[in-house]
């Protein structure tokens, strides 16, 4: 993801934009908790070039993050949702 040598990829990475993680104090390798209103998960901040006010995780470990609907046409899950990331 995002070009990172895979050898060196950590699957609890949470991904965000260098102005997301500044403005929240966070440094690349800072450890957060991830909240939604259907569960949370522990990882650590990797700074990313992704657009602000957006934040990205790895599948499988992010879904207990998303709630279960689908799409009615595709049938595909919804794979967006409001977090809260807390330093942790």
């Amino acid at each position: 993801m995002l070009g990172r040598d895979r050898q060196h990829q950590r699957r609890d990475e949470i991904f965000l934009s260098a102005e997301d993680a500044g403005s929240r104090g966070l440094r690349d390798g800072d450890p957060v908790r991830v909240v939604s209103p259907r569960g949370e998960m522990r990882g650590h901040v990797r700074i990313a070039p992704i657009v602000p006010g957006t934040a990205q995780a790895f599948w499988p470990e992010a879904n207990g993050l998303l709630h279960r609907r689908l799409d009615p046409v595709s049938r595909e899950p919804d794979y967006n949702v409001t977090v809260r990331i807390e330093k942790g």
